[in-house]
């Protein structure tokens, strides 16, 4: 999303990018990023994908 807007400013001295243009496309990018994190499965946490243990102190005597 930063770098569309980043784009528009650096282009606006030769382009002239309409207002609804831009933020339409802010939108689409937004919604469909809200849509790949509802639709997509969450990833296991990376302790447990490694099988590292949370806590050192299950290992104290």
């Amino acid at each position: 999303m930063l770098i569309v807007i980043g784009g528009k400013m650096l282009a606006a001295q030769w382009v002239h990018v309409p207002v609804h243009w831009s933020l339409g496309v802010v939108g689409l990018v937004l919604a469909a990023s809200i849509g790949a994190s509802l639709l997509l499965p969450r990833r296991e946490a990376s302790a447990d994908r490694y099988n590292v243990k949370k806590s050192h102190t299950e290992e104290l005597p």
